[in-house]
């Protein structure tokens, strides 16, 4: 079993498969090399490589079989923030990032903009895109919008005593109801 970088991922049919060698010096160990991963149930294909590096592959040669057992890309890392043990994460070289935080019973996913959050711990699930946020509990659900980083300037609370709508205009089928 030796470690070598992955310079080209496709797919074949849903098969990852990769091409396998040294990013420094472009000398290549393997072609349409098969991925052999953590589980039947997560598939990836590796990000390509650049300057920033490449992934890399751990491989296994057995008779004429080659397949690459374990794969990991570090260049992207940072993107899920400090991991402490028991978290995971899910990153690219995309926006995007999935993050599971143990300690908290909390999954999170983030983009440009925009999060969900499940958070075990508190009972909430969280949405956010730009000042809006939709909070989802076990009694209600709140909606505010806040334009600018502070405190909300419109909500709706739902809740088993009723409807609560804090703003400075309410309109109702286009008319606006005063507010005192």
């Amino acid at each position: 079993m030796y470690a070598a970088d992955i310079l080209h991922a496709a797919t074949e049919s849903g098969d990852p498969r990769v091409n396998i060698g040294e990013q420094t010096t472009g000398k290549g160990f393997g072609a349409d090399t098969a991925v052999w991963g953590s589980g039947t149930a997560f598939v990836s294909v590796p990000n390509p490589d650049s300057a920033a590096g490449s992934a890399q592959a751990l491989v296994d040669v057995e008779g004429n079989s080659t397949r690459v057992v374990a794969a990991r890309d570090n260049r992207f890392a940072a993107k899920a923030g400090a991991l402490a043990a028991g978290d995971a994460a899910i990153v690219t070289d995309s926006d995007a990032c999935a993050r599971l935080v143990a300690a908290q019973d909390l999954f999170e996913i983030k983009s440009t903009g925009m999060s969900l959050e499940l958070a075990g711990q508190d009972g909430e699930v969280r949405i956010t895109k730009g000042g809006t946020t939709i909070v989802l509990t076990s009694t209600g659900c709140t909606i505010s919008f806040a334009p600018a980083p502070g405190p909300p300037v419109a909500s709706i609370a739902l809740s088993s005593t009723g409807v609560a709508i804090t703003a400075a205009t309410v309109t109702v089928n286009g008319v606006a109801l005063l507010v005192p």
